[in-house]
């Protein structure tokens, strides 16, 4: 998957090195009214939808939030209960703290 006209050429390295790790089927899709991206685990393969209308910051944003999920996924399975996830939680903090802590 070529990166680079949905997110930032600066995140690109570190994007592609969690999508390689994990094998994860990034596919950019027509909006939805009610939500920017999707993680979802099928087939034994992780797939991450996000929505093509946004700029390359809001992807970076959304695609690092969904791919935390996949990570969460990866170690713990079906045993994590929402929103117990740290990762999960960390991931819906206020924009602005999580876009610093993404960028630190």
């Amino acid at each position: 998957m070529d990166l680079k006209n949905h997110i930032p050429p600066q995140a690109s390295p570190f994007v592609t090195k969690w999508i390689n790790e994990l094998s994860i089927d990034i596919r950019f899709v027509n909006p939805r009214k009610t939500k920017l991206g999707d993680y979802r685990f099928r087939n034994n393969q992780h797939f991450i939808t996000i929505n093509n209308n946004l700029n390359k910051y809001a992807s970076l944003i959304t695609l690092t939030h969904e791919i935390a999920h996949a990570f969460t996924f990866a170690e713990f399975g079906n045993t994590i209960k929402p929103p117990v996830s740290y990762t999960h939680l960390r991931a819906h903090e206020t924009r602005g703290n999580l876009v610093c802590r993404l960028l630190l």
